[in-house]
């Protein structure tokens, strides 16, 4: 009978050692079961930690926000102006005068214009037209404007109009008044005189004559038509130094 130094297997060393194997598989994946709660959970919480950070966008939150910032907001003061009051001066010179944009031929030929004034005024404002073609006298000797031929005559109407225009413009200003009568008495005294003529002779294209020159030659006219009319008038100085040496 041959013997054999090989041992055969011996179970409860292989099952010993399937045993410590499987064991430790299990081991291994209870404690990878047990840990991914953890990471899932930290992970949850680190996502809703960053959906919490930021801001919520709700309408009823906007609402809220809105309404308390309507509530808190201070009201805002508005100091009134007080109204300008209109006398009878500033009324006929103010440009911003409620009379710069009304129909002023309308107003006078209401007849509560007429009657508002007190009867001096009214003997005042008669005495200012040019002629009676406007007048009318009544029975009782009061005379006053006759509003009916008034209102069909173009130079009343254009009167009101250009009244209406200057008051808008300025021009019954008293400041502005004084500077135009100023200028007035300056044109009179020939102060423009030099001015005029180069504005003429620049916007007409033309040399106008030196006026002493057309003086000069409008004398020499007038003495030549008298000479050839045979009148004394027409004699020159020197004629009239001759005929005075001869009868002396």
């Amino acid at each position: 009978m041959m013997t054999s130094n090989e041992k055969g297997p011996t179970p409860t060393m292989d099952e010993i050692t399937v045993a410590t194997s499987y064991d430790d598989s299990i081991a291994e994946a209870a404690a990878a079961t047990d840990a991914a709660p953890d990471t899932n959970e930290r992970e949850l919480e680190a996502a809703n930690t960053t959906l919490a950070s930021r801001p919520r966008r709700s309408l009823r939150n906007s609402g809220r926000v809105a309404e308390e910032t309507t509530v808190k907001k201070p009201a805002k003061i508005v100091a009134k102006r007080p109204q300008r009051k209109w006398d009878a001066e500033r009324l006929l010179t103010d440009p911003k005068s409620p009379l710069a944009k009304a129909n002023l031929r309308s107003i006078l030929s209401n007849p509560i214009a007429w009657n508002s004034l007190d009867a001096e005024e009214q003997n005042e404002i008669v005495a200012l037209f040019p002629d009676q073609r406007h007048i009318i006298t009544d029975a009782d000797g009061t005379s006053r404007p006759n509003m009916e031929s008034l209102m069909n005559d173009d130079s009343f109407r254009y009167d009101c109009a250009a009244y209406t225009e200057n008051l808008l413009q300025g021009r019954h200003d008293p400041e502005w008044l004084a500077q135009a009568w100023a200028a007035h008495e300056r044109r009179k005294a020939g102060d423009f005189k030099e001015f005029l003529r180069a504005k003429f002779e620049r916007d007409w294209e033309v040399k106008l004559p030196d006026k002493s020159n057309v003086a000069s030659e409008q004398q020499k006219n007038a003495e030549r038509m008298e000479i050839d009319a045979g009148s004394p008038a027409g004699m020159t100085d020197a004629g009239l130094g001759q005929v005075g040496e001869q009868t002396g």
